[in-house]
Parts: structure tokens; sequence; C-alpha cells
């Protein structure tokens, strides 16, 4: 489960690198409820499979290691990628930033929302050109970005198909004579 929810992902992910400034919101909606279907396949099956795999005194701990490694994944994979994002932006705006004032160019140059400021107060088709400029920039970055997310989902999807249990009798194996702290939460719902 693990394995096609990861999967799942990269597909959701690599169908980022299609879009462009005219795809309708329905399609990124589609391509963003891929994604989320991906994490929910993986997220649930992670959690059972590291509490599952401590002793019931440990449970906490186990708990605490799931969730630690859930944040400080997120927070590098958003600061990694949005430092891709932001140095591909920085790299491909450059050519249109020529007949601006420094403090015009310094604003177009920190996002996609500043170019748009400052495009705002060029006249004629200037303002129109840097727009579409930053966009494409912009989206250059994105796509970078989501390329190389979705090739470490891939990777992630196949260490997972080949190394994690594929039963779940296989995962919540007791640990000497103590019960594991998820057959004991399950027992207990039920």
């Amino acid at each position: 489960m693990v394995g096609m929810g990861l999967g799942t992902v990269g597909v959701g992910l690599i169908s980022f690198t299609m879009l462009d400034q005219s795809t309708p919101y329905l399609v990124l909606a589609v391509q963003m409820a891929l994604f989320a279907l991906g994490m929910a396949l993986t997220m649930s099956p992670l959690t059972a499979s590291i509490m599952s795999s401590v002793p019931k005194e440990r449970a906490g701990a186990g708990s605490a290691m799931n969730d630690t490694s859930r944040e400080l994944g997120g927070a590098l994979g958003v600061a990694v990628l949005g430092s891709l994002v932001a140095s591909r932006f920085d790299s491909k705006i450059g050519s249109a930033l020529g007949g601006l004032s420094g403090a015009q160019r310094g604003e177009a140059e920190s996002s996609l929302a500043g170019a748009i400021h400052v495009a705002q107060d060029l006249p004629g088709t200037a303002g129109s050109a840097l727009v579409r400029q930053a966009q494409d920039a912009f989206l250059s970055g994105f796509h970078l970005a989501a390329a190389l997310a979705a090739l470490v989902a891939g990777g992630a999807a196949l260490v997972a198909w080949k190394l994690l249990p594929q039963r779940r009798d296989a995962v919540a194996q007791p640990v000497g004579d103590v019960e594991l702290a998820f057959d004991e939460a399950v027992a207990s719902t039920t």
C-alpha cells in the first residue's frame, strides 16, 4: 500500500509539470486530488508500521519519531523545493528586467507577486510583457521542483515496495512477551 501510495504521489507531482498559464482550475484540482490520494494511501500504513514495531512501553517514543520525521521531511522538502523554484525564477526573470530602476528590479526579482506589482506601474505593453516573463519564470521553477519531487517519490515508492513487509502479520510481530501498542489500540476500539 505504501509503495502504491508513493507511486500515486509521484504521478500527481509529475502531472504538475504539465501546468501552464492557461490551465483551468479544474485540471489543477484533479492533479491535487491525485497527489492527496497518494498521501492518504501512504500515511496510515506507515504510521501503523511504525507503531506496530515498538513495544507498548515505547509507544510515546514511536509516535514522537513518527511525527518528527513527517515534520522534518515536510520542512526540508518545502525549503529545498522552494529554493529551487526561487533560484530558477531568479535566473529566468533577469532578461525581462533591463529597463527597470534599482528598486523596481529588486522587487520584480523577489517573487512572482513582486514582478506583477512592478508591472502594474509600467507603461504600454512593458507591464504585460513583464507579467508574462515572470509567469514563465515561476512555472519553469515550479516544473523543475515538481519533477525532482516526483523523482524522489518514485524512488521512495521502489524502496517501500522492496523493503517494507507486504503483509500486516509480517509487521506486527510481538516483541517478547510485550503486546504491541498498535494491536492493543485496535483491540480497544473494536
